[in-house]
């Protein structure tokens, strides 16, 4: 079920993965709208994997996140993300690139061991720019929110790159929304509040692999979750 077929590159494709409810939504006051382990697990395997085989050496791994994701998980969260177990075996392989408009480019020179190496950016170019730079990188995952999503989706760079998005079978109360892709030959359930895209390079999304069905437990309740990749292609 978790298999990435993911490649050793200097310049890997950049991973959009988020779960979204029967609306697109995926959060809440900042948060999940939900706790559903399956899902949860689904995630933290695909993002946190290093190798395709134990015979190759780990490469890094890089994640893209806004300002206000970084600072949930860094001064928000206790414990936070970075304590997880799976994370923690990765934290010196790890390189988190946070997007932002209001923070000044720095560096992580100084930082917390607890937290990874991370830098600054204020532009979607700039984010291209970082990964492109860094060595030995095995994958790139953009993390959100929806902002940082839809500069990704709007760059129109998206060749090599895919999206990991899980459908939850559910509706839940949110508040933030993952972008319209209709744009891109997906059909949904149609929301005003889903941002509409641009797509001036006209991809669309293709199927990696038949979707992927699971029951998840929300609470008590047992929820349909299918795990769908796709693929940009022109």
């Amino acid at each position: 079920m978790y298999g990435s077929d993911l490649r050793m590159s200097n310049t890997p494709g950049i991973n959009i993965i988020v779960a979204v409810d029967s609306n697109g939504g995926i959060g809440l006051n900042g948060n999940l709208p939900w706790r559903i382990p399956e899902e949860w697990n689904y995630l933290l395997t695909n993002v946190t994997r290093t190798r395709n085989s134990i015979e190759e050496a780990p490469g890094r791994v890089t994640w893209i996140v806004g300002r206000k994701t970084w600072h949930l998980w860094t001064i928000q969260q206790n414990p936070n993300i970075f304590s997880i177990p799976e994370v923690a075996a990765i934290l010196d392989s790890l390189v988190v690139v946070i997007l932002t408009r209001q923070v000044p480019l720095q560096s992580s020179e100084d930082r917390d061991s607890s937290i990874p190496e991370h830098f600054f950016v204020n532009s979607w170019d700039q984010v291209m720019e970082k990964v492109e730079s860094l060595p030995n990188l095995y994958s790139v995952w953009n993390f959100g929110g929806p902002d940082v999503y839809q500069l990704q989706l709007d760059s129109g760079r998206l060749t090599n790159d895919r999206l990991y998005l899980t459908n939850i079978k559910k509706d839940f109360e949110c508040d933030t929304f993952f972008p319209d892709l209709t744009e891109f030959g997906l059909d949904h359930k149609p929301n005003p509040r889903r941002s509409k895209l641009v797509n001036p390079e006209k991809y669309s999304l293709k199927l990696d692999r038949p979707p992927v069905l699971q029951m998840g437990t929300c609470d008590v309740e047992k929820i349909e979750l299918i795990y769908n990749v796709y693929s940009f292609v022109k």
